[in-house]
């Protein structure tokens, strides 16, 4: 079977709390043994298994979903150099596709030009 989406919780809190989200209302206090931000280094090891993912499994475009809690509570570097690592690692056989699902509440003209730069689509 072929994967060619990873929907990866960058960042495990959320900046609203809505009441209807488990985590916080509904009594899954998981979140609190989890980090708070995904690392660098992690975001490195997905990479490289979605690298040897795609060539073992003919995977010409393989498209990353930022999500969370709210994944603009990662910090701004993150997307720079995970965009770039993603990049440098899988083009030209695989071309990386982002975007990211937000409530949109932290969204600055700032975060609108590193998306842009990273090529993220806003869901």
């Amino acid at each position: 079977m072929s994967i060619s989406v990873a929907v990866m919780e960058v960042a495990s809190r959320c900046n609203i709390n809505c009441s209807y989200w488990y985590m916080y209302n509904h009594g899954d206090l998981s979140y609190l043994k989890q980090p708070k931000l995904m690392t660098i280094e992690t975001a490195k090891l997905i990479i490289h298994r979605v690298k040897q993912h795609c060539a073992l499994n003919a995977v010409d475009e393989f498209h990353f979903v930022f999500h969370g809690g709210e994944p603009l509570m990662q910090k701004k570097e993150f997307y720079r150099i995970f965009c770039k690592l993603a990049r440098e690692q899988l083009e030209p056989s695989v071309s990386p596709i982002f975007s990211l699902q937000t409530n949109g509440i932290l969204l600055s003209g700032e975060w609108v030009d590193i998306l842009t730069h990273c090529e993220l689509a806003l869901e």
